[in-house]
């Protein structure tokens, strides 16, 4: 496999000093492919060539990879424990470093200059929420507001972190971290979230494309192979998480909208533990599961099996949804 190229859009700092270091890496394990290390790991092999392009979305699979190319080198590598636990150590702190470059992406000190008086942003409640109060709705406002006075791109995933652990601090909550080896995106204020951004591709729906990772697809032949699957696989992972929270954003001649909605996980492990084949269709790209509510007739859940890209993705209307709120970034905002 030849050397994976960085994005020229990375700027030079840690995060691109991270990227050079894991090349490295590779180049010393004799440039294994992403369908190669693929089976080693688990993820899809798209999946493993993002890992070389930016700061990972999975930082437990990242620690693998590292560990992989490190263990495996092309001309054989004696390290003591010591150094082992340097080389580790030092693993540890790339990544951390590039984390700060790559998930904040605009200046705190910046940032702080943002108060109430002057964000652009404006807030709306729909119904109750036991997430989104006062703090946290303006913390959300003044990153939103200024993250679009330096992009016109939608958010990230990682940026919606930054979002997280800053609305929550807001609130008073200080025990928060991204720890590394866990599927959630954040631990804060005793849960852990797993934390989805979407496009407003069809109103009324949330859509999440990858809920799962599943290499564990590429074995599946049957739908009734497919319901054990997600039985076992993505319904653990599930159970992993407490709250699964998604930002939805379209563009209007308001401006961008982001709307914060919760998807009930007791919904689709209840859709999954329901399955049978009725459920369930088989297509080009693998199989389609689409579940009823369990206390209507009403189409509740669409859950997609595609084992192109090993990944479980998932699909319900928002009023099966808990909405905690929306923010409105008005075009041509000046602060």
């Amino acid at each position: 496999m030849p050397e994976i190229a960085i994005p020229d859009d990375v700027p030079s700092g840690p995060l691109r000093d991270y990227l050079l270091w894991l090349r490295q890496l590779h180049k010393s394990a004799g440039y294994p492919s992403s369908r190669e290390l693929a089976k080693s790991l688990g993820p899809a092999h798209t999946t493993v060539t993002r890992l070389f392009k930016g700061y990972p979305s999975n930082v437990r699979l990242a620690y693998q990879l590292i560990q992989h190319l490190a263990e495996n080198p092309l001309r054989p590598v004696v390290r003591s424990e010591q150094e082992w636990d340097r080389f580790y150590d030092t693993a540890a702190r790339m990544l951390e470093g590039a984390k700060t470059q790559a998930v904040t992406q605009v200046e705190s000190e910046n940032l702080a200059d943002i108060t109430p008086d002057t964000c652009a942003v404006t807030f709306h409640r729909i119904g109750e929420s036991d997430l989104v109060d006062q703090a946290f709705a303006v913390e959300a406002g003044s990153l939103l507001a200024k993250y679009h006075e330096l992009h016109d791109a939608r958010i990230s995933s990682s940026f919606f972190t930054v979002i997280m652990e800053r609305g929550l601090k807001a609130q008073g909550h200080n025990d928060l971290r991204v720890p590394p080896g866990h599927p959630y995106s954040l631990f804060g204020g005793g849960q852990r979230w797993l934390l989805k951004t979407f496009p407003e591709r069809s109103t009324g729906q949330v859509v999440i494309s990858k809920l799962s990772e599943a290499p564990w697809l590429e074995e599946v032949d049957s739908v009734e192979d497919c319901i054990l699957g997600a039985r076992r696989h993505v319904a653990e992972d599930i159970d992993s998480v407490d709250r699964i929270l998604a930002m939805k954003f379209n563009f209007d001649r308001r401006g961008v909208n982001y709307d914060l909605v919760e998807v009930p996980t007791n919904l689709l492990k209840e859709c999954i533990a329901s399955a049978t084949a009725s459920h369930f269709s088989k297509n080009r790209h693998g199989f389609l599961g689409v579940f009823n509510r369990p206390d209507s007739r009403e189409e509740g859940v669409r859950m997609r099996f595609d084992r192109s890209v090993q990944k479980v993705g998932v699909t319900l209307q928002v009023k099966h949804c808990i909405h905690h709120g929306s923010w409105v970034v008005p075009n041509g905002t000046d602060l």
